[in-house]
């Protein structure tokens, strides 16, 4: 029946049909908007707010060490330690016997380049304090650790 009539009145049809169409459209773009600068800024590793973390749970004397220290270096507006050598091998730059207290951030664009040993040092060695990711196919994260060199978190 419905066919029938509209075959009778198609510019009736019409009419309801594109302005739910158009609807349609505009809430998936939305959505999608949303969900690009909103929850993945704009597919990128959220450094901003991890540094901002660091910066505002960080007493005087406690060092930062990252994978990408010209990122950490821009937002904490000072040198921080790279964990990449030249040649692309996460190293531990952690002086274990220094008594310092270290943030340490690992991001898993460099995981592919660390080696087992250091990650598996730090999920021993150091405290996981907060975990960030992308919500994407390949699953992008940041990872902060916090190590006591002086045994006293221990």
């Amino acid at each position: 029946l419905l066919l029938d009539e509209s075959r009778k009145q198609p510019g009736e049809i019409a009419r309801l049909i594109f302005p739910a169409l158009l609807l349609l459209l505009l809430a998936d773009a939305g959505g999608q908007h949303l969900f690009y600068y909103q929850l993945n800024h704009g597919n990128r590793l959220d450094w901003r707010s991890m540094l901002a973390e660091v910066e505002s749970r960080r007493a005087p004397g406690e060092l930062v060490a990252t994978t990408r220290p010209p990122i950490a270096d821009y937002y904490l507006a000072e040198e921080t330690l790279s964990l990449l050598r030249a040649d692309l091998e996460l190293t531990p730059e952690i002086n274990q016997d220094s008594g310092e207290q270290y943030w340490i951030i690992i991001d898993s664009e460099a995981i592919w380049t660390t080696s087992r040993e250091m990650r598996s040092w730090l999920e021993a060695n150091g405290q996981l304090i907060d975990f960030s990711y992308l919500r994407t196919r390949e699953q992008f994260n940041l990872r902060l650790f916090y190590y006591d060199a002086s045994g006293a978190s221990d």
